[in-house]
């Protein structure tokens, strides 16, 4: 029998190798992932602004604009993280959050690879590494709601 604490480590574990595989496989496939409709607020102004945005250097402004928003986010669920877990808890989570920086700061430079052209890598890069963060705060949110 595991008590509930064992338990949320397990379903954290077993919740992140899943994520990682997954993503990691859409990643290696050096397709962009589909078009899903914005599930925050970050995604629909990163929306709106590629739609107005007229040059390559524009679309970076908006995708640099974008990411720095989605890593605010992330901070702040990182922060509900901290403050709602217990010191022990915190020790794997703070591991596991190390593990995943790594990987986000890896993922998604298919993007700066010349096959997608300068506006491929404009937005395709943003989008791909926005839907890294969004999946790693969405998965911290799911911690919160379990504990």
């Amino acid at each position: 029998h595991i008590g509930g604490s064992g338990m949320k480590s397990i379903v954290g574990l077993v919740s992140l190798f899943i994520f990682t595989s997954l993503v990691g496989a859409t990643v290696a496939s050096a397709q962009p992932v589909p078009a899903s409709p914005p599930s925050s607020p970050a995604e629909r102004a990163y929306d709106r602004c590629l739609d107005q945005a007229s040059s390559t250097t524009a679309q970076q402004q908006c995708g640099t604009a974008f990411l720095l928003q989605e890593e605010r986010l992330l901070s702040a669920a990182w922060r509900q993280i901290e403050a709602g877990f217990s010191a022990p808890q915190r020790v794997g989570l703070l591991a596991e959050q190390r593990a995943w920086i790594a990987y986000k700061d890896r993922s998604c430079l298919i993007f700066n690879d010349p096959m997608f052209g300068s506006m491929g890598a404009a937005s395709g890069f943003a989008t791909c590494r926005g839907q890294v963060i969004r999946q790693r705060i969405e998965r911290l949110e799911g911690y919160l709601a379990e504990n």
